[in-house]
Parts: structure tokens; C-alpha cells; sequence
């Protein structure tokens, strides 16, 4: 009795553990003899032990899609998902914290927390967005943009700075600056449709202020042969004794020059004389120059001269004619001797 409670005992607790592994054959049949039941019981018995407990050996390869139950619900640690080469389909939350590599990406979802660091973003920003403190090295190409409140400082719009400059549309119908704030005193002037404006003065303005500080010439100083010019001088000779103070256009010396002058009355002379001024004498000169209508050529001033000569102090009216071989783009003043001139020398030019 104690032999046979054993053997159950063996078979209910130690056999199933004895076929965890894949189960081997229990009898073997030879040909020619008898097939016992109870060999054919005991390979059954064995095999179907095994498949109670569980299967925990499959053949590789031999398991396809179909054959994982939906409701597995299979964790993603017990997966490889080192390269997956197929569309994913993802309604949860997804936390990155290596790699990662896609092709296409239908619909990222909200992302609280993004670093993009090289690469190229190809995309629609659809909300509000910040981007604080940060530097864009290259914005690329914009098309549209509305820019409200905030300031651009230091850039550069139609290839000029934008910060101080003016703009205007210019024949193409392009922003174009203008290049330049002007001086004081002027005002922006329209040069008609789809032309830039420009700046000018109001009716007068000054075209140059020449200093002399001890010098024998005042170098040519421009001016426009199409538009009228006033010439102020206030001139002192610093020299030790009497000077000539001269005038000249275009630095011609030719026999071309008529006046009258407090020197006196001449024509054929290659220079207009205002007067002899002695030493620390002053002399000032205002003339209004002007060409002939038609003949650019033929140059008219007239105008007044105060000078000191000899302690008296005399207002002396001036003319000047000059024909010379092209119209005036230049004046210069210059003394007779090797005396020394100092002063200023304004030119005016008004609006024709």
C-alpha cells in the first residue's frame, strides 16, 4: 500500500516538474513486436504533461503577427526597438530620452520640451511662440511678417541701416533709403513720381565755408555753373606791407576780365582787383554771380566791397564781367604779393 501512495505521489508533484524542459520519448517501438498500451500511455502522458505546464521553448521564425492576441498589452521592455521600418500610430505619452531618428511624422502632438540642434525644421508655426534671449544666426528668407511693438535695431533694410535712416518707394515700387539725414536747415524735396527725394534748403543754401589762415590763395572753391551764387569774403592781409586782393573763375588767367572795383575801371585783365589792402587791413566782399541767358560762358557779378584802406573805411560798388571759355565751375581768391590772407569765404547757391 505505502508503494503505490509513493508512485502517485510522483506523479502528481515530480512529473510535471520533470517536463518543464521539451519532453523525450518514454518507450521506443521495435519493429516486428508487440506496441504496448502502456508504452503509448507513457509517451502520451509525457507530451501532454508538457503542454499543461506551458510552453516555454518556440521554434524560432515560426510565430507571425497574427498569432499575438490584440489584448497582450506587451510591454515595451520585453521588445527590441532599436530600428522599427514601419508606420507607428501613437496616442500616448511619449518620453525620448535618447536618439531618435524618424522619416515622417504626421502629427507631433504638443511638445512641452524640444532642443533642436542642427538639422532643417520644415514646418507651420500655428500659436505664439518665444524665443527669449536667443540669437538666429541666418532667418533665411521671410515672406511675410507683422512685426507689433518690439524694435529692430542694427539691421540692415534694402542694404542700408535701418536705425536714423528714412525710406522712401523708389521707381519700382521698393523701400530704398534715402543715404542720408541731411544737414540743418533743409527739407526733404519730391523730384516727381518715382523719383527719390532728396534734401535741399529753402530757396538759398550754403554750398562751402573756406577758412584762410595765413595763405596766398584760397584754392578753387565749386560751385554750379547752372544756378546763381552768392560770394561773401571777409579777408585781412597779415602781411607787412600792401596787397592786391584778387579774384579769378576757373583758375583762368587769360586776358578775359572786366570790373570796377575800388581799384578803378579796367577790362582785358587777367584777374579782377578789388583794391590794395595794407597790412592787418580787412576787406569784405559780397557779390551775387550769375551767366548770361543763354550763354553760360558770359559770367555777370555785381555787388559791394567795404575795405580799409589807410585807416578809411570806404563802400564801394562792384561789376565784374568775365568771357571765358566755359561756363564757371569755380572761383578763387588769391593776393598780388607774397603777403598772407586770413577769413572765411561763403558760397550761397539759390533755386533757379
Amino acid at each position: 500500500m505505502k508503494k503505490i501512495l509513493l508512485i502517485v505521489f510522483l506523479w502528481i508533484y515530480i512529473l510535471p516538474f520533470a517536463y518543464a524542459a521539451p519532453p523525450s520519448r518514454v518507450s521506443t517501438y521495435t519493429s516486428g513486436t508487440t506496441i504496448k498500451s502502456a508504452d503509448v500511455t507513457g509517451n502520451e502522458d509525457a507530451m501532454f504533461t508538457y503542454l499543461q505546464a506551458g510552453v516555454d521553448t518556440i521554434k524560432d521564425n515560426t510565430i507571425v503577427n497574427a498569432d499575438v492576441n490584440s489584448s497582450a498589452a506587451i510591454g515595451a521592455s520585453k521588445l527590441n526597438l532599436t530600428t522599427v521600418t514601419q508606420n507607428v500610430a501613437h496616442s500616448g505619452t511619449l518620453t525620448q530620452s535618447g536618439s531618435a531618428s524618424f522619416t515622417t511624422i504626421t502629427d507631433l502632438g504638443t511638445v512641452t520640451t524640444a532642443d533642436i540642434n542642427a538639422g532643417t525644421w520644415q514646418g507651420t508655426i500655428d500659436g505664439n511662440w518665444t524665443a527669449a534671449s536667443q540669437t538666429c544666426a541666418d532667418l533665411g528668407t521671410v515672406t511675410t511678417t507683422d512685426i507689433n511693438g518690439g524694435t529692430m535695431d542694427g539691421v540692415q533694410v534694402d542694404g542700408e541701416t535701418a536705425t536714423g535712416m528714412l525710406f522712401s518707394n523708389d521707381a519700382s515700387d521698393y523701400l530704398s533709403g534715402l543715404g542720408t539725414q541731411g544737414f540743418t536747415g533743409q527739407f526733404l524735396k519730391s523730384a516727381g513720381p518715382g523719383v527719390q527725394p532728396d534734401w535741399d534748403f529753402p530757396g538759398v543754401r550754403l554750398l562751402s565755408k573756406t577758412t584762410l589762415s595765413t595763405d596766398t590763395n584760397s584754392g578753387d572753391i565749386t560751385i554750379s555753373p547752372a544756378s546763381p551764387t552768392r560770394i561773401i569774403a571777409s579777408l585781412k592781409n597779415d602781411g607787412a606791407g600792401s596787397s592786391d586782393l584778387e579774384l579769378r573763375f576757373n583758375s583762368d588767367s587769360g586776358n578775359n576780365y572786366s570790373y570796377t572795383t575800388r581799384k578803378g575801371t579796367a577790362s582785358g585783365q587777367d584777374s579782377v582787383v578789388f583794391s590794395s589792402a595794407g597790412a592787418n587791413e580787412t576787406m569784405i566782399i559780397d557779390i551775387m554771380v550769375t551767366d548770361e541767358a543763354g550763354d553760360t560762358t558770359d559770367v555777370y557779378a555785381t555787388g559791394t566791397m567795404v575795405d580799409n584802406n589807410g585807416g578809411t573805411y570806404a563802400n564801394t560798388p562792384v561789376s565784374i564781367y568775365y568771357n571765358g571759355a566755359a561756363a564757371i565751375t569755380s572761383f578763387e581768391f588769391l593776393s598780388s604779393a607774397a603777403n598772407k590772407l586770413t577769413g572765411n569765404i561763403f558760397a550761397y547757391e539759390y533755386d533757379t
